[in-house]
């Protein structure tokens, strides 16, 4: 028993039974968006033969300093330096992290060339920061030609310990002058203060506020940043990652990180290109947590013009690990209005931690894209990780938890208490006020797909305690979808609908298509949702094909046309859902041939599909096109199509997944890619052995099929 319906399927790393061995969005807001719609490189990426030297290209190394009371200008001159001499005609500057992580031994002419050869930079500029005198510091700086190994220039000045922002500026001036000297001209005077604030105080509170980011110490962090703009009102980079800070602490929607992006915004001028393009996408990202609701097109509009200004920053800075992991948030959470994969946005992080790997916040979105991408390993590696990097804040007990239950040492009685105490203080049950608990736990829960359906065990746990602290029916029916989510993964399909009924027609269909549902009653339920294309109802159409009912898919499509043509559209759509349409509007004919058995016809309609202008919320749609293609015995082309990771897909997996694997399983049997074989087959074993009657028989041919498969070579 085949479906002819399709969908995309989270690739899994399989590591055995597990018995054996085995953000800014919480985790409900994520669970009822999805009803409505690697290899990690760590520690110190060695470079045995070094950077070819780019003559544009300048680090500006840690300066020694050994009065404990300077402690915070080794690094923090880096900063300003760097900000200050990046953009001057030419010139860009090696990303201060990155510099900080790659330099070792003292100021002196040896670690210079070595930090320019490691970097790819000619010029180094290094030195030193000593007190001279009660209230005087003294500032000695050299800047060197790596190339050759000669000095173009030394300064050495003196000033007040409260105008270290002067002489950074003097120092700045002096070697741009050094280099201008000698090889390239026009550079003109570098900006003053490059940090963006000609106040010590400041510049103080703001250093101070980047260390508490680094460790994902939200709280502290925006207070230091409160403090920075509140004495410095034009400080814009304070204010740029005050909302960064009350983001990770609050939410991206939040009233407060949307003030301080936007003042920001406003005050993105002077700034070093690199700073400029942190601002602008900040910005740009803020007004995409506004919603379409708020901002009709322009939605799409910034969330597009967010993951662009990024992709040109890593293009301009490869190096940069601040902007590889503002690309990596960029692309999770608006990578869907720009066409990019969970995939590539995992890969952004991975690019970040690789450069850094001791900045924490590039740690929390991979435990969720890892987990659901790479399965256990994934998602441990990052938890990990996070608390390797000495990652703090409201994510550390997520990761730890998630560090114990997908540890494959973990006992089946201590994953089970785990799963039971996470779940009641999550969902403010056993008497404990609620505390955060994101989509990274969840996406662990779901990887990992044991006997004892932890991810069920968890999703129930919520479910009572959020129905227990439920104020509205709103919060009545969040509660019950985070418990349908959770049943449906693991094939409790009935169970499933009777949380949540019709009301998720994108859902409902699949219960439909599976025998989990009386077929008449349910295709009842959908059709009450037929005019409107914002529930998902579309995916009906498969439904309807499979019945033949050609009078419910061009119904559909006219309402589609008429409200797309409608002038104007009331109310205002946004950009996704004018290509949404558009894109039904191609598919229902794919579907209307197949509902009149025309094979052919109806391949060949898929076969013109857009890859990805269904954003994900047709997962339907690309598993039809595998089994028709199987059907035909295309089946290295079927083969590549159920190959494909999903188009940008962090949510709790449909059922329609499972059959992904199933139909995987198939045609890489055919094949004789046995390995791929075997695990599709045992994803769909893990996933529904404990599920409905009627998926039984799913679930007995992938038995078989594993039986067949042990004879065989690997």
């Amino acid at each position: 028993a085949t479906l002819t319906s399709g969908g995309t399927r989270h690739t899994r790393t399989r590591t055995g039974p597990v018995p054996a061995l085995k953000p800014r969005t919480r985790w409900i807001v994520s669970a009822v968006a999805a009803l409505a719609g690697i290899g990690l490189v760590w520690g110190i990426v060695g470079r045995s033969g070094g950077s070819p030297l780019d003559d544009d290209k300048v680090a500006v190394a840690p300066f020694d300093v050994l009065d404990p009371s300077l402690q915070l200008w080794r690094e923090g001159l880096v900063d300003i330096l760097a900000r200050s001499l990046d953009g001057a005609g030419p010139l860009r500057t090696v990303s201060p992290t990155l510099v900080v992580k790659r330099w070792m031994g003292r100021a002196d002419p040896i670690a210079a060339r070595q930090l320019g050869r490691n970097t790819g930079a000619r010029i180094v500029v290094y030195g030193a920061l000593v007190n001279s005198g009660p209230d005087s510091v003294r500032l000695s700086a050299n800047v060197l030609d790596v190339s050759t190994g000669a000095q173009l220039g030394a300064v050495d000045l003196r000033d007040h310990k409260d105008r270290i922002d002067r002489l950074a500026d003097s120092v700045a001036v002096h070697v741009l002058q050094a280099i201008g000297a000698t090889r390239i001209r026009g550079l003109g005077l570098a900006r003053a203060t490059g940090i963006g604030s000609a106040s010590l105080p400041a510049v103080r509170a703001f250093l101070t506020g980047e260390q508490f980011l680094r460790h994902s110490e939200w709280d502290s962090a925006l207070v230091a940043y409160q403090q920075a703009f509140g004495i410095d009102s034009g400080f814009t980079l304070a204010y740029a990652h005050a909302g960064l800070a009350a983001g990770w602490g609050r939410s991206g929607g939040d009233s407060l990180t949307t003030r301080y992006q936007l003042r920001a915004g406003a005050l993105n001028h002077g700034l070093a290109p690199r700073d400029s393009f942190l601002v602008q996408s900040e910005s740009l990202m803020t007004m995409v947590f506004e919603g379409p609701q708020s901002l009709g097109g322009k939605w799409w509009t910034y969330g597009k013009r967010a993951v662009a200004t990024l992709e040109e920053s890593v293009r301009r800075y490869p190096e940069d690990p601040e902007l590889w992991y503002s690309l990596g948030d960029a692309r999770f959470h608006a990578g869907m209005l720009a066409g990019e994969s969970s995939r590539q946005s995992l890969e952004a992080f991975d690019k970040a931690i690789a450069l850094d790997s001791t900045f924490s916040p590039a740690y929390v979105h991979p435990m969720q894209l890892g987990a659901n991408l790479d399965g256990p390993p994934g998602g441990l590696r990052y938890a990990r990780g996070y608390l390797q990097a000495g990652g703090a804040g409201r994510y550390a007990g997520e990761a730890r938890a998630i560090s114990a239950l997908l540890d494959p040492t973990t006992g089946v009685a201590r994953r089970g208490r785990l799963v039971d105490s996470v779940g009641g203080v999550a969902s403010g049950a056993n008497g404990k006020q609620p505390v955060f608990i994101g989509s990274e736990w969840a996406a662990a829960t779901i990887a990992l797909n044991d006997a004892e359906e932890s991810d069920v065990r968890f999703g129930r746990a919520m479910a009572t305690g959020m129905l227990r602290n439920a104020r509205t029916s709103a919060d009545s029916g969040n509660a019950k979808a985070v418990d349908a989510l959770a049943l449906s993964n693991r094939g409790h399909l009935r169970d499933a609908y009777d949380q949540i009924g019709g009301v998720n027609p994108m859902l409902a269909v699949q219960f439909l298509m599976l025998g989990a549902l009386p077929p008449d009653s349910a295709d009842k339920a959908i059709k009450t949702y037929a005019h409107t294309i914002r529930t998902g109802n579309w995916s009906a159409m498969a439904w309807w094909a499979t019945r033949g009912d050609t009078s419910s898919i061009k119904t559909l499509m006219q309402y589609i046309d008429s409200v797309r043509h409608r002038p104007p559209p009331p109310p205002q759509w946004p950009q996704i859902a004018v290509e949404l349409s558009a894109y039904l509007l191609k598919s229902g004919p794919a579907y209307l041939a197949l509902a009149r058995r025309d094979t052919t016809t109806a391949l060949n309609l898929f076969d013109s599909l857009p890859d990805s202008a269904c954003f994900g919320l047709c997962p339907l749609d690309p598993l039809v096109r595998a089994e028709l293609l199987a059907a035909r015995g295309q089946d290295q082309e079927a083969a590549r199509q159920l190959a494909v990771e999903p188009d940008f897909n962090h949510r709790n997996p449909f059922p329609s997944d499972v059959l992904w694997s199933l139909e995987k399983g198939r045609v890489n049997e055919r094949l004789k890619n046995y390995e791929v074989a075997r695990d599709a087959y045992a994803d769909v074993i893990e996933h529904w052995s404990n599920g409905d009657p009627s998926l039984k028989l799913y679930v007995e041919e992938a038995q078989r099929a594993l039986q067949r498969l042990s004879s065989e070579k690997k």
